[in-house]
């Protein structure tokens, strides 16, 4: 589902189009047996003029549905047409001239098209019905607050927040505003812009009220399960919200991640958690940050080669995302290309010389060198606070120096980082495992024993 050309005179339309697209992708993400390319990946082909079949390719599908918006005053118009990338065969096309209080309706119209027109391969599958319509200025808002909530830096979380809370305001019964702010307000706790001790009550009651409004949906339950987590490390709880929210038939790549990353990663379950975020990479395959994560989880499964081929390829796509590089590099680590893993630390270092783990990454490998001066002159750049914790943990760990290690994990837990639990069974943490305080550690994280 390519996002829709702007033709509205209003640049500032662009929200809208976009919306619209977002809206008919999670729609027919719900039919069976259809395969749907998530907004990331789908949208990088913005404003390119690019031939139907390379998209096809690039995305690994076999349809593209096109098309453009133009709004105008009260009245929208929207063409679509949906495309066989084999042959460029147009299998249906249409025009719709329309209120904007029409819009619902048109949105519902073009996915039953579409699902109409790949009848004979999908079994004669529908889409479901509608659950709320809410009212438009809500609507409006909240399509400008994720459209904002995509690019996730702290201005643009405060922006998307702003809005998300006003659709609420002009809509009281509306229940999507409430899950994307739960779902930003986690991303807050995971990315360190605000603690996870601190958002974690509002994660809570934003997703209680999503569900109560909408008790049919159930896809916003994986971030109960987070919280049950990294806040409660209430792993019983956790095991319930992510069998419910893991059980419908279009799972966000975001819940994949969070059910991947927290639990089945700490849970000690590799070869699943692995095989959850490939999951996150089929549906959104020109992603980085799910290519950058699936090689964290690869190379905790010991699949060292898989891992570092991922991590390239999230170098690839995102050049100067400087997590992709730092993750690359400890791929490169764990299969012994030290100089190959000095030098993606080095670059995401210099990307980012303000998050304490690209500094220990590189602080570490320096150390490992024999250039200690170096690697201690750069730790003390991080301070006595240093953000992401995990950053202080790793370097102590690649530098033997347990004590320190077990000192800084503790804090992780003190502060509900959920890294803690991210790491907790990670290959790097293995030394730490042997250390007199790792089974008060691990009694504090409820960590349950592997299976075995």
């Amino acid at each position: 589902m390519l996002p829709f050309a702007n033709l509205s005179a209003d640049r500032e339309n662009e929200y809208f189009g976009d919306g619209l697209a977002e809206e008919i992708i999670n729609a027919l993400a719900q039919v069976d047996g259809l395969k749907v390319i998530a907004r990331t990946s789908a949208f990088s082909f913005k404003g390119k003029n690019e031939d139907v079949r390379h998209i096809a390719q690039a995305l690994g599908v076999t349809n593209v549905r096109e098309g453009s918006v133009r709004r105008a005053g009260d009245r929208i118009r929207v063409t679509a047409q949906l495309i066989a990338a084999a042959d460029g065969t147009q299998l249906w096309s249409e025009r719709y001239d329309r209120p904007m209080t029409d819009v619902f309706a048109m949105q519902d119209e073009i996915a039953s098209a579409i699902t109409n027109a790949l009848e004979g391969k999908l079994g004669g599958a529908a889409t479901n019905p509608r659950h709320y319509t809410p009212r438009l200025p809500a609507y409006e808002s909240f399509l400008r607050g994720r459209a904002h909530l995509a690019q996730f830096t702290p201005d643009a979380w405060n922006r998307a927040k702003g809005l998300f809370e006003q659709a609420i305001a002009l809509d009281a019964t509306y229940a999507d505003p409430h899950a994307e702010l739960a779902l930003g307000y986690f991303i807050c706790g995971m990315h360190g812009i605000r603690p996870m001790r601190e958002v974690a009550p509002f994660v809570r009651a934003e997703v209680e009220r999503a569900l109560e409004l909408n008790p049919s949906d159930l896809r916003p339950r994986f971030l109960s399960g987070a919280i049950a987590l990294v806040h409660d490390y209430d792993w019983k709880a956790a095991e319930a919200h992510f069998a419910a929210s893991m059980n419908v038939t279009d799972v966000s790549g975001h819940a994949r991640w969070i059910y991947a990353s927290l639990y089945l990663r700490g849970l000690g379950r590799f070869e699943e958690s692995a095989a959850e975020m490939g999951r996150a990479v089929q549906q959104d395959p020109l992603n980085a940050t799910w290519h950058a994560i699936w090689a964290a989880h690869l190379l905790d499964a010991k699949r060292f080669d898989q891992a570092i081929n991922e991590g390239l390829r999230a170098t690839e796509l995102e050049p100067n995302y400087f997590v992709a590089l730092h993750l690359l590099g400890e791929a490169y680590q764990a299969s012994g290309k030290w100089d190959e893993a000095t030098a993606a630390f080095d670059r995401a270092y210099r990307l980012a010389p303000w998050n304490a783990v690209a500094v220990a990454l590189l602080a570490a490998s320096l150390w490992r060198r024999g250039e200690k001066a170096q690697a201690e002159h750069l730790i003390r750049q991080t301070g006595d606070s240093p953000l992401p914790l995990w950053g202080p943990v790793v370097y102590h760990l690649l530098t033997s120096n347990l004590d320190q290690a077990a000192d800084w994990f503790e804090r992780m837990i003190e502060a509900r980082d959920p890294f803690a639990l991210v790491y907790a069974r990670a290959s790097i943490v293995e030394p730490l495992h042997e250390h007199h305080r790792w089974p008060e550690l691990a009694a504090r994280m409820k960590l349950p024993a592997v299976a075995t």
